[in-house]
């Protein structure tokens, strides 16, 4: 993961922290982050998106401290496209 956003996003994005805006370089990391887990392929989930391999496998994590519930999901992605359409400079909305 780490790796993944080092060469896809940060080593693109040089300008932006040479410059110092951290507002805008923050911005657009997360707008990469959702896109990251809800629109790019992965490899090793079959070409499949995060958010696409869970709801396809329908199943709660198996860890203790947490679950990860369809419907829970869904209505997380209400609220994606606004976001992932954010203007990347100017005012925050």
């Amino acid at each position: 993961f780490n790796g993944s956003v080092q060469y896809e996003f940060i080593y693109h994005n040089l300008d932006t922290l040479f410059l110092k805006d951290l507002t805008n370089f923050n911005r657009k990391l997360m707008q990469h982050l959702v896109w990251y887990n809800t629109k790019r392929p992965h490899l090793s989930l079959d070409l499949k998106s995060p958010l696409q391999y869970v709801l396809d496998n329908d199943q709660n994590s198996r860890m203790w401290w947490t679950s990860t519930l369809r419907p829970h999901l869904i209505n997380c992605l209400v609220n994606l496209d606004r976001f992932m359409n954010m203007p990347k400079y100017g005012k925050r909305i």
